[in-house]
């Protein structure tokens, strides 16, 4: 394959670009990235759905305010997010995704690049509502680009665990469990109630509507675009934190995932968590998937191949991006001892187990019956009562994520390594994504740092106070673990002398 002429900038130059889920997570690390590495880029316009009291215009203000934009500010002081970014309103689950004729013109006009980016990641989504989203959602994406003009490139983001139903997927398309019209007419038609009922023999062997309904939608997306427009399939694994100064270290916007279970460890809320501790989930730094992702586009566009193309953007052959669950939970007990949450409830103690009968003991034991105890004091106290509450979203949380933690896939990521090796050398600066050699203790302080900043907003100026605090529920623990393990005793003891006295007055007779 001859190497690309021009780069990566290059392309993107007068570019206009259509994005959907552009307040998602990937969505606003890629907006930054292009801004930013590609600044003569022309208009990204945004699907943005309507919320009723704020204007579009004020709902892109919010999105960079984000701190993941603060280095593209001051690199950029002059740039202006209302001449680059354009809202449109929209609704990923409406016909037409809700644009309005003009809308909707204008990107047939103008646009080259489409990014569908937009996805419903809840795994406990109603197959009705998954397949309106994922699938139908798809189906009018591609319809826009196959009506654009002058597109270069549609991109679709979709997900590794497509095909969780296997322990290994190359970056390929299998035969689909069923035919992605027939899925949607369903999901038009059917009653809710009847389709809630027949969902789990719908979705087998997959865990959740989220993973059938993307795996359906890659279908859409290859029969759609077949021999029309050059078509990518990007499927990213768990996307994580960012793991350089790609804008900043250590970002991250959401609960998802590890973030989730680890803030609840951090914040000693959840005590015991039912999982496979040898097995290695696969994850992917944020800022290697944008980059990746971006690369992809300007490959893609500069090729253009008729049949539509799978990337899977995995650590697959990354061994420090890999640890076990149990060498995670060891080494997130070690960086937090050293950068502790605000106000945690109890002394971190993470427990990973195989037993499902040790998980529920130490649910209830550990997690639940605490929860009531501290929130009958803050009722009796005239407070509003919390943790049980938090306790139960964290328990349903754990139990969405369960089949994740207790099976281990492997996803080849050949079509990543070899994109990697055709950016320009001059465009590896801003663009090579290796992320071969690094440390995972170096990144768990990072994204719990992170966590701290952008998620807990928890300024790096309260840490001293949240030693003190940690130090206090450590000995606090101490104590009552001692407490705990003299009653015990106490308890055994009198068993004995019970026992014992039963034997004595047995004897007698």
């Amino acid at each position: 394959m001859e190497p690309h002429k021009i780069s990566i900038p290059e392309f993107f130059t007068g570019k206009n670009i259509f994005i959907t889920g552009a307040t998602g997570f990937m969505g606003k690390a890629l907006i930054e990235k292009l801004l930013r590495s590609c600044p003569a880029i022309g208009t990204i316009y945004v699907l943005v759905r309507p919320k009723k009291g704020k204007e579009l215009q004020e709902r892109l203000q919010q999105l960079t305010a984000n701190a993941l934009y603060d280095r593209l500010k001051d690199e950029q002081p002059n740039l202006k997010f209302e001449d680059k970014l354009k809202p449109l309103a929209g609704e990923m689950t409406a016909l037409q995704l809700g644009l309005s004729a003009t809308d909707r013109q204008t990107i047939i006009d103008n646009v080259h690049v489409i990014y569908h980016v937009a996805a419903s990641v809840r795994f406990d989504d109603s197959l009705k509502d998954a397949t309106i989203m994922n699938v139908r959602g798809t189906r009018e994406v591609c319809q826009l680009s196959l009506d654009t003009k002058n597109l270069q490139a549609h991109i679709h983001v979709s997900t590794a665990f497509v095909n969780c139903d296997r322990p290994e997927a190359g970056e390929v398309l299998y035969p689909p469990s069923m035919d992605w019209r027939q899925l949607i007419e369903i999901a038009e038609n059917f009653n809710p109630d009847e389709l809630a009922i027949l969902g789990e023999k719908f979705i087998s062997p997959m865990p959740n509507t989220y993973c059938f309904t993307k795996n359906i939608a890659e279908h859409v997306v290859n029969d759609m675009c077949m021999g029309r427009i050059p078509a990518k399939i990007f499927r990213p694994s768990i996307v994580i934190s960012t793991m350089k100064e790609e804008p900043i270290v250590g970002w991250i916007d959401n609960f998802n995932g590890p973030v989730g279970i680890l803030t609840g460890y951090g914040k000693g809320i959840v005590r015991s968590i039912y999982a496979h501790k040898k097995y290695k989930p696969d994850y992917i730094p944020v800022d290697v998937a944008t980059k990746a992702l971006i690369a992809c586009t300007w490959d893609l566009a500069l090729r253009a191949p008729t049949v539509p193309e799978v990337l899977q953007c995995t650590s697959y052959s990354v061994d420090w991006l890999r640890p076990s669950l149990e060498q995670l939970a060891s080494i997130a007990m070690n960086v937090q001892e050293e950068f502790p949450l605000n106000d945690i409830v109890w002394y971190p103690s993470p427990n990973v187990t195989t037993s499902t009968a040790m998980c529920y003991v130490r649910t209830i034991l550990f997690m639940l019956l605490p929860s009531l105890l501290v929130d009958g004091l803050l009722k009796v106290s005239g407070r509003k009562p919390m943790l049980t509450r938090l306790q139960k979203r964290m328990y349903v949380a754990q139990l969405a994520l369960r089949y994740f933690l207790n099976n281990e896939w492997l996803y080849s990521n050949d079509n990543l390594l070899a994109l990697q090796k055709r950016v320009l050398p001059r465009d590896h600066a801003d663009w090579d994504y290796d992320f071969a050699t690094y440390d995972f203790q170096t990144y768990m302080r990072q994204s719990i740092l992170g966590c701290r900043r952008y998620l807990l907003k928890e300024p790096d100026a309260t840490l001293p106070r949240a030693r003190r605090h940690a130090v206090r529920m450590y000995w606090l623990n101490i104590v009552v673990q001692a407490m705990f393990a003299c009653l015990l005793m106490w308890i055994v003891g009198r068993m004995d002398f019970v026992q014992g006295g039963f034997e004595k007055i047995s004897g007698r007779f």
